[in-house]
């Protein structure tokens, strides 16, 4: 028990160091759009009448240009002077 509880405080302490000297920015683009139709038909069948409804939706991607992501790591000096 004594020996978890130590390893917890541990690397609590180095989490602790590394969150507060280094950053991360995470960018990007989602390029997502919803696209949807409808369209009316009318047939006929001899004396019958109908008309047909259709009706056409969902999300695609790539309409625009192409979805990305990326990450931006800062680490300081001192960070890295403690590791080396």
């Amino acid at each position: 028990m004594k020996k978890s509880l130590f390893a917890l405080a541990a690397i609590g302490a180095v989490a602790g160091s590394a969150q507060a000297q280094s950053s991360v920015t995470v960018y990007g683009v989602i390029d997502m759009g919803y696209a949807g139709s409808n369209s009316r038909v009318a047939n006929q069948a001899g004396n019958t009448y109908s008309v047909t409804n259709t009706n056409t939706a969902f999300i695609s991607d790539g309409a625009e240009s192409t979805s990305r992501l990326g990450f931006k790591v800062w680490i300081s000096q001192q960070f890295l002077k403690n590791f080396s």
